[in-house]
């Protein structure tokens, strides 16, 4: 698709300005706050790529205010958005507390009950899924058995 050209007399007269001043915009260096914020979306692009882009705008004001940097959300939101950066939400860990197919023909012998009597009468476990830094699908699992102290 081809653009139309236009005259910038024809251009000025239809927005109202004069080309003087059309020259004068086009000419000038850029302000302050414009200087402020493409060192501002460098930082923010720095830090977003640093936490993996799962940082949202709170958690990067946060960030940025630990690094000495406070500024507001709705100035942080636009310059991110400008910057085409998206906050990525990653999956999961496995779900544990929905029973499997596999888990049919088990028996709850405590029946739900996590509160015993006396120490020693109900043994419990604790599994927990832990993403690794070297890749988001490989998990790391810890797991504890307690119910000694319990009363």
């Amino acid at each position: 698709m081809e653009t139309e050209r236009v005259s910038l007399r024809c251009a000025c007269a239809l927005l109202e300005v004069s080309p003087a001043g059309y020259y004068a915009w086009r000419d000038r260096p850029p302000s302050k706050r414009e200087q402020a914020d493409a060192e501002l979306t460098a930082v923010v692009e720095e830090t977003h790529a640093a936490k993996k882009r799962r940082y949202g705008i709170r958690r990067l004001t946060a960030e940025l205010a630990r690094q000495g940097r406070r500024h507001g959300e709705r100035r942080l939101r636009r310059l991110a958005r400008t910057a085409g950066l998206e906050c990525v939400h990653p999956t999961s860990g496995p779900k544990t507390t929905v029973p499997g197919t596999e888990a049919e023909g088990l028996v709850d012998f405590i029946g739900r009950e996590f509160v015993p009597e006396h120490p020693g009468e109900v043994l419990y476990t604790d599994i927990t899924y832990i993403a690794t830094e070297d890749d988001d699908t490989a998990w790391q699992y810890d797991y504890r058995i307690g119910g000694e102290a319990a009363a």
